[in-house]
């Protein structure tokens, strides 16, 4: 009996060991020139990494020197949810000698207003501008940051020689994020072996429930416009694919449309934070 004992508790320990290796998925090594300009061109598509209760798809790269993500949704009232109410990325690694704690906050972009965009033109199936994402990028002056070897705290879009960031939009004119961290602010650079794990999360803040004020001649607020808009539309501007398989959820989370599944109109999650976590390992070419 005690020796049945013993050989269950190692099962259990050997089974618990591997399904905590299941969580983890390597980075990929950077599919030739990515620039950091919120165009997701160089991704290999469809993104390969997607979240239920964000609406993310996003991807994760890496080469020697820099650690890259994109992220991007095709669910228009999570992405709007994103822009108005802010949200953060935070890399933690417990490794020895390798730890750290950092994050980068999107802060929200108090915008007026703007109608539904136009539509996408039967012929080319692609959308010329949304009016969202200008405002949105013009609004969007700095981004905090908090835990990286430099110790800075407030970073600029479009830095070309530290932490780099850009938002752009792809072809639909869904919200693309590019960016590249140098792995010198995260690690000692010495130290540096490709084989780190590191955990990702991400969080979305929950929108202001909206206070409807009759004495303001029907005016709406901007998060009761953006809360009353209506769901994504299909389709993705570029990705980087195949051998991840997890952020909160599989691609198997998506339509077949690139619509992820309560993007028809639930509106309930617009108040309530959203967030995931996914460990990755950098690689080596």
């Amino acid at each position: 009996m005690r020796k049945f004992s013993l050989a269950l508790f190692l099962l259990i320990g050997f089974m618990s060991s591997l399904f905590a290796q299941s969580d983890v998925s390597p980075s990929k090594w950077k599919p030739g020139e990515i620039v950091i300009d919120g165009v997701a061109n160089e991704w290999y598509s469809p993104l390969n990494f997607y979240d239920d209760k964000t609406g993310l798809n996003y991807a994760i790269c890496n080469d020697k020197d820099n650690l890259y993500f994109v992220f991007t949704t095709p669910d228009e009232i999570k992405m709007r949810k994103m822009m108005t109410a802010g949200w953060t990325i935070q890399l933690i690694s417990k490794e020895k000698n390798k730890k750290f704690k950092a994050s980068l906050s999107f802060p929200g972009v108090k915008m007026a207003w703007i109608g539904e965009r136009r539509d996408v033109n039967p012929m080319e199936k692609k959308i010329t501008e949304n009016p969202l994402v200008s405002a949105y990028q013009s609004g969007t002056s700095t981004i905090y940051a908090k835990g990286f070897q430099t110790n800075q705290s407030e970073l600029r879009l479009n830095n070309r020689n530290g932490i780099n960031i850009a938002i752009g939009a792809d072809s639909l004119q869904h919200i693309v994020y590019e960016m590249a961290i140098p792995l010198k602010e995260l690690f000692v650079p010495n130290s540096i072996t490709l084989n780190e794990l590191i955990t990702l999360n991400i969080s979305v803040n929950a929108m202001e429930r909206p206070s409807f004020n009759n004495g303001n001649n029907g005016g709406t607020s901007p998060s009761v416009a953006i809360a009353g808009m209506g769901g994504g539309r299909g389709g993705m501007g570029g990705g980087m694919g195949g051998g991840m398989s997890r952020g909160g959820m599989s691609r198997g989370g998506m339509s077949r449309s690139g619509i992820s599944r309560d993007s028809s109109g639930d509106r309930s999650g617009m108040f309530e934070q959203a967030s995931f976590k996914q460990k990755f390992k950098l690689v080596q070419n």
